[in-house]
């Protein structure tokens, strides 16, 4: 599934990193749009597209006797919360890169590369019986594509024991000796979601590309971002003898600000 997903991770990082490119999110603000707005647009969207997956997978699974003992609604709940943290992992991308193209490509090979920590745990766990503790597994389980392996795994191990995923043994493993189970893989991608999220918004606001205005980084810190109200910044212009221009600049209309900051500069 990580495999089969990885076109639809490339072509939303590439969609809202072309959007960035061609300047309709400025234009977008410029307009009044707000920028918590905006997220949650292609949140809507992208989680439309990947839960019509979710759901076709859950059939597959579950009545193509794959799954045949689990619940299907469990089943439901893991993919469904491993499509959130993948849209938040398309958005974490997406700040990072100001070309679509490029974007694109990066982000499908970053997130089929996040899937190398399971890799790694599964050969020391299966081939080199080596044991691995539940806290190393949440460490590993903070890509989520990891975490994702992790819990699909106890899926299979349920299933060969003829018990399969049930509300009962979510949070208990079918091996012993094992600290982790589904509930703590699903914890971490849940974990994985909202960090990713944070790392977008900050990002977002100290890197906004070619043409946003950039916050200080210690921004978090600051009562007038969380308070919303107004702030004056100061621009040194080497043509104007030293003097600081003096640029009103309002939280929400960062845009706008950008646009009077190119006409000074004219």
């Amino acid at each position: 599934m990580v495999i089969s997903w990885v076109y639809s991770v490339a072509m939303m990082i590439q969609h809202i990193v072309a959007e960035k490119e061609h300047r309709l999110k400025e234009v977008m603000k410029m307009m009044g749009l707000n920028n918590a707005v905006h997220w949650v647009a292609w949140f809507i969207t992208g989680f439309v597209q990947l839960s019509i997956s979710v759901t076709a997978l859950t059939v597959i699974l579950k009545y193509g006797r794959v799954l045949l003992h689990s619940d299907p609604f469990i089943i439901w709940l893991f993919l469904t919360i491993y499509a959130v943290a993948t849209i938040m992992f398309c958005f974490l991308v997406s700040v990072i890169y100001s070309k679509a193209k490029l974007a694109s490509a990066c982000g499908g090979i970053i997130y089929f590369l996040s899937y190398v920590p399971y890799m790694y745990v599964a050969i020391r766990e299966e081939v080199a019986h080596d044991k691995i503790t539940a806290f190393e597994k949440c460490i590993a389980s903070l890509m989520s594509t990891t975490a994702f392996g992790l819990g699909s795994k106890y899926f299979a191990l349920y299933e060969v024991a003829g018990v399969g995923i049930q509300w009962r043994t979510i949070s208990q493993s079918p091996v012993e000796g094992d600290d982790f189970n589904l509930g703590l893989s699903m914890m971490m991608l849940i974990i994985d979601a909202g960090v990713y999220g944070v790392l977008t918004w900050y990002i977002e606001a100290v890197h906004p590309g070619m043409y946003g205005l950039p916050r200080p980084w210690y921004f978090p810190l600051q009562r007038s971002y969380w308070s919303g109200s107004g702030r004056v910044e100061t621009w040194d212009w080497p043509w104007c003898g030293g003097g600081a221009a003096r640029l009103s600049v309002m939280e929400e209309d960062q845009a706008c600000a950008m646009d009077q900051r190119r006409s000074g500069m004219e």
